[in-house]
């Protein structure tokens, strides 16, 4: 009897821990998944990865985990509630109807497959969301999302794409052709050339009355003519070929520039009778001789 007794004792231990020791091994497991999460959880909120924080944050709020730890995750989730931004998508077809059939993704990450008008949480950052269609037509678009704005909407309006395609282009007319040079471009190489002509006439007229107020005083009485020495010949000769070689080409550069003026497309040239010469468009050139020399100006706009 005594035997027996012993050995039922002892059957009855050995039953009692094989029911103890699982429940030991399942408490250690969820202390240890609770510890992962707590801290997890942390690392993902700075990182700014709120709704994978906010996963990792109700797995150690649960009440199998220690109580200081179900306090701070707690709280914590609290916070990151408040932070976590969240948008509502409104996809529209091409004649500006919102429709449901639509599958909305973020960065690679299916978040809808149909729309419902309800708001998804998402991480706050720059993200770009795809969407597709039933009829096959797609598109992206670049977003900003800030922390904190709630129920966020996000209108995508498919344009300009044929029904079945696919391939999410929109059809945009070219803005300005590379083999056609804009009309800004051509004048402002008219302007160049036009510039360069009026200079060029400038400094020709200016030697030529130069040249011409010099020869006239040497005529004049007291003057050296007709016994003037080699240099005020020469002086003069030169300042005359001077003029006789920028002249025709400012001639020529203002002509140029006038011709480009107007096959830009709307320029215009336009000649003045009065005080000066109008070469191109807003430009004056005002040029007269002197008793030493001659007086240049020149007015305009461009």
């Amino acid at each position: 009897m005594t035997i027996m007794h012993r050995s039922t004792i002892v059957l009855s231990a050995v039953v009692a821990c094989s029911f103890l020791v699982p429940s030991i091994a399942l408490a250690a497991g969820e202390g240890n998944v609770c510890t992962t999460s707590y801290e997890k959880a942390q690392y993902l909120r700075r990182d700014k990865k709120l709704r994978a924080a906010r996963k990792e944050l109700l797995t150690c709020s649960q009440t199998t985990c220690a109580a200081a730890i179900v306090s701070d995750c707690t709280q914590w989730m609290s916070e990151v509630d408040k932070i976590i931004p969240s948008v509502v998508f409104d996809v529209r077809d091409t004649k500006g109807q919102s429709i449901a059939d639509a599958k909305v993704s973020m960065d690679g990450e299916v978040l809808q497959t149909k729309l419902d008008g309800t708001a998804i949480q998402v991480d706050p950052g720059n993200h770009t969301f795809h969407f597709d269609l039933a009829d096959g037509t797609s598109g992206d678009q670049q977003m900003l999302v800030l922390e904190g704005e709630k129920a966020r909407v996000i209108t995508y309006t498919i344009t300009g794409v044929a029904a079945g395609t696919g391939n999410g282009q929109t059809t945009q007319p070219p803005q300005n052709p590379p083999n056609q040079p804009s009309s800004g471009g051509s004048k402002t190489l008219a302007y160049v050339v036009g510039g360069v002509g009026v200079a060029s006439l400038a400094v020709g007229i200016i030697f030529g009355a130069m040249g011409s107020s010099q020869a006239s005083s040497d005529k004049a009485s007291g003057g050296c003519a007709p016994k003037c020495g080699d240099d005020e010949v020469s002086s003069i000769k030169t300042k005359l070929i001077m003029s006789d070689i920028f002249i025709p080409v400012g001639i020529v550069g203002i002509g140029a520039g006038v011709v480009l003026y107007l096959v830009s497309g709307n320029g215009h040239a336009s000649a003045s009778a009065t005080t000066g010469l109008t070469v191109t468009h807003g430009v004056r050139l005002d040029a007269s001789p002197t008793r030493d020399g001659a007086t240049f100006g020149l007015h305009g706009s461009f």
